[in-house]
């Protein structure tokens, strides 16, 4: 027999070493390893592994991914385990080895900086919330403006559409300082710079750049447009008197418009545009609205409807336009009834809020109303013969019409049970009590009642409590995205609390989005309406 050379010798007894530190190595590493075959199954696993996974976990099939070569695990006492994968042959089989960390302290410190870098981007929100935003009104300040400017001119010369500019200034408003004291007249602000808002189009910017005074950026806007949005403004605002506490004071605004020049760089240069217009309109006795430019040019363009007109349109009876939204079921998504809207004659007043302030101030609201009223009920004629019908009516209208002359009107037309009358919380002036002689003769008919734009008003429990409405609508600003906004949420539910304990039905209005239903109908709300469920239907 021929032996080993001494070569031969060394080289297995270095193999016997390298393999005796390698098993002492795996098996001191602070890392686990874990070797499994291709279902699963672990085929080997060293003390570390052990450790961190535990043996009962070890001696399952282990569910690794087979196009990842990296994994995480998370145990069931909350522990993150990154698992590393490497494809190899182990006794001559296909095997894969699992090199595993506990990696739970790295992941707290990442959400812990993510948490970080949330409240930093948070803070930096607020802050450019604060450089941009004028404290009272919540609007654009100067800066805000200045930016939105920039960003506006930027647009109007890449397409070659038109930019104008309107200045609003409150008439008077000393006077309201001296009557209601700073603090009153910080309200009245408040409620302007809301009153404008909502009358512009999202695309609009406005901003406050003075004690009384806001500027407005009307993009892709003409002249001839923007007096049109300026009477609309003007309405907005002047229409119906402003409540503070037990007063109510009637404020007018002044504006100018002008159009936006390409080669504007500042504020001041709409400013001083703008003020030649507002200084023509304070010398026509305020309350209007001017153009700067030519006086000829001027009147010209300022085409809105005149009190005659509307009058006239009246007259020929052929001005109005009907829509109707279903209101549903929450359930079983049934149909229950129909609210009617009335649309104005078609242009700059076409939506019922602008014409109405229209006709409002033409002292001719409740004849308006009434004229809507009737041309609505005579168009239903496409909607189900027995369906139940909604219709809006002004408080003031219930208030000055004879309750006799009101229920033949309704009479006419239609079977008064199926009528209920929606009397909006935000219209209510004074003493809601007073409509409780008006509706008393109507709901002896059968005609229900209903309150809405509950949560927008400002009395909502007084008037909740003296008239006993069958019907609450909680109103859109609270329904719109209630199913993903927690606090939205709680305020929903409150309300909802309210109108169940008085013993009213709630009807949800603005339903838009499945998550939004699926809350309401949670909660109990029986009856909603939205454009869930589509667009008005024209009738």
């Amino acid at each position: 027999m021929i032996g080993q050379g001494p070569d031969e010798a060394r080289d297995k007894g270095s193999r016997r070493i390298e393999t005796a530190n390698l098993k002492r190595l795996i098996n001191e590493t602070g890392d686990g390893l874990v070797i499994v075959d291709h279902d699963g199954s672990v085929l080997f696993a060293n003390p570390a592994a052990i450790t961190l996974v535990g043996a009962e976990r070890l001696r399952e099939r282990l569910d690794l991914p087979t196009d990842s070569k990296f994994h995480e695990w998370t145990l069931p006492d909350g522990r993150t385990i990154e698992v590393h994968l490497t494809e190899f042959k182990f006794q001559g089989r296909a095997a894969r080895i699992a090199s595993l960390r506990d990696i739970t302290t790295r992941k707290l410190a990442e959400q812990e900086l993510r948490a970080v870098a949330e409240c930093l981007e948070q803070a930096n929100v607020a802050l450019e919330e604060v450089a941009t935003r004028d404290p009272l009104t919540e609007l654009l300040n100067r800066r805000g403006l200045a930016e939105a400017l920039e960003v506006e001119l930027h647009r109007a010369r890449r397409t070659s559409l038109p930019l104008s500019t309107v200045l609003v200034d409150c008439d008077d408003f000393k006077q309201v300082n001296m009557k209601l004291g700073h603090a009153g007249g910080d309200y009245v602000l408040q409620e302007v710079a809301r009153r404008l808002h909502g009358a512009l189009r999202r695309t609009d910017v406005l901003a406050r750049v003075g004690g009384d005074e806001f500027l407005l950026l009307l993009p892709e806007t003409r002249i001839a447009e923007g007096a049109f949005v300026c009477e609309k403004l003007r309405l907005a605002v002047g229409s119906a008197p402003i409540p503070y506490g037990d007063r109510e004071l009637s404020v007018q605004v002044s504006l100018g418009l002008a159009n936006v020049r390409q080669d504007t760089c500042s504020i001041e240069e709409l400013l001083t545009d703008t003020e030649e217009a507002i200084k023509r309109s304070k010398a026509l006795g305020k309350n209007t609205v001017t153009v700067a430019g030519p006086v000829e040019l001027a009147a010209s363009l300022q085409k809105y409807p005149t009190i005659d007109e509307v009058r006239d349109l009246l007259r020929r009876g052929q001005s109005f336009r009907h829509c109707a939204q279903a209101l549903h079921d929450l359930r079983d998504g049934t149909v229950v009834a129909y609210e009617l809207f009335s649309r104005g004659p078609q242009g700059a007043f076409e939506m019922p809020d602008d014409f109405f302030r229209l006709a409002r101030e033409a002292a001719m609201l409740t004849l308006v109303d009434l004229a809507c009223l009737k041309s609505t009920l005579r168009a239903t004629q496409r909607l189900p013969a027995a369906a139940k019908l909604h219709v809006n009516v002004f408080p003031s209208t219930v208030m000055e019409s004879f309750s006799d002359r009101l229920l033949r009107l309704l009479q006419a037309d239609t079977d008064p049970r199926r009528i209920c009358i929606e009397l909006s919380e935000n219209h209510f002036v004074g003493d809601p009590g007073r409509l409780r002689t008006g509706l008393k003769q109507l709901r002896g008919e059968g005609v229900r009642l209903a309150i809405d734009d509950v949560g927008f008003g400002r009395t909502s429990l007084e008037t909740l409590i003296l008239l006993e409405p069958d019907f609450v609508k909680i109103d859109r600003s609270y329904i719109s995205g209630a199913g993903s906004d927690g606090a939205r949420k709680r305020q929903v539910q409150r309300l909802v609390n309210v109108v169940e304990t008085l013993g009213a039905t709630c009807i949800a209005e603005g339903i838009e989005t499945p998550e939004d239903l699926s809350f309401l109908r949670e909660i109990g709300v029986r009856i909603g309406q939205g454009f869930h469920w589509g667009k008005l239907q024209m009738l």
